[in-house]
């Protein structure tokens, strides 16, 4: 090969890699946020991927990721709280932690947001995991 294919072939592969870099967390969150039992998905993940994908979610910065939308964060930040609370706390405390955030929910139900919809339904998979 000459110089010039070696170079080529070397700028080409650092600006695909680039492309690609700050999209892993991004990604991940969505594929628990869009999958079809998210509760199992967040509840599968290790306690260090755990912690990155919430100072991720919350905005921080993880080794340069793109940023997720705000609906994206509102979500990701529900079910990571959700999931923490069930990691940390006994049954009887997460059973109130998620009747309590029902209550919170209540108003902007009736009020017809659709995120809150969906994380309530979130919190009822939750609930159902706990008496099971």
């Amino acid at each position: 090969m000459t110089k010039t294919k070696i170079t080529f072939i070397v700028l080409f592969s650092l600006v695909a890699g680039s492309l690609f870099a700050g999209t892993e967390y991004r990604d991940l969150c969505r594929r628990i946020l869009y999958a079809t039992k998210p509760v199992e998905a967040i509840g599968q993940l290790d306690q260090t991927t755990f912690q990155n994908l919430r100072r991720y979610a919350i905005g921080l910065p993880v080794e340069g990721q793109d940023p997720l939308n705000a609906d994206d964060q509102r979500l990701m930040m529900s079910l990571y709280n959700a999931e923490n609370a069930r990691r940390t706390m006994g049954k009887d405390e997460f059973s109130l932690y998620l009747q309590e955030t029902h209550e919170r929910l209540a108003e902007y139900i009736r009020q017809g947001d659709n995120l809150s919809i969906r994380i309530d339904g979130w919190l009822d998979l939750f609930k159902l995991d706990l008496m099971f």
